[in-house]
């Protein structure tokens, strides 16, 4: 997997090595397993910003409840089984995927603001932390940029 979310100790994990080619799966894992992190961390915190992701789609007139039934069909097809719930919990982390790679993320972030600071907020320290992270992991690292 390019990352996975550990309820046991909290953690997330990202493999560094994804999205190497330009696909930005690093920022798509990031988002993802921050979404779960969400959801043990305050499943109240998690019913909000999937208020918020759920009004988005519903304004685009996307049927919310399809997206979740296509996460059953898609575990089913791995051989697993989500319950309704684990499905729109996936469906949700998915959103965010989307969400932070969106040409309108700075408003989307402003409406989650707008209805949880506290959320925002700890997604926002959150998202700092990672960024140190991967630069600790980087640093020292010389770049190679192809012309230079």
């Amino acid at each position: 997997p390019n990352g996975f979310y550990d309820p046991v100790t909290g953690n997330i994990y990202i493999d560094l090595n994804a999205g190497n080619n330009g696909e930005q799966t690093i920022l798509y894992t990031a988002a993802h397993e921050l979404t779960h992190f969400i959801k043990q961390w305050s499943p109240e915190k998690f019913q909000t910003l999937a208020k918020v992701l759920v009004e988005e789609y519903e304004g685009h007139n996307v049927d919310v409840d399809r997206l979740v039934r296509m996460q059953m069909d898609k575990a089913e097809r791995s051989g697993r089984t989500l319950t309704y719930e684990g499905a729109f919990e996936e469906m949700v982390a998915d959103s965010m995927e989307s969400m932070f790679t969106a040409a309108n993320l700075s408003e989307k972030l402003e409406r989650i603001r707008t209805a949880d600071e506290s959320l925002w907020q700890k997604m926002k320290d959150w998202f700092a932390t990672i960024r140190e992270e991967i630069a600790k992991v980087y640093s020292g690292v010389e770049h190679n940029f192809a012309g230079n």
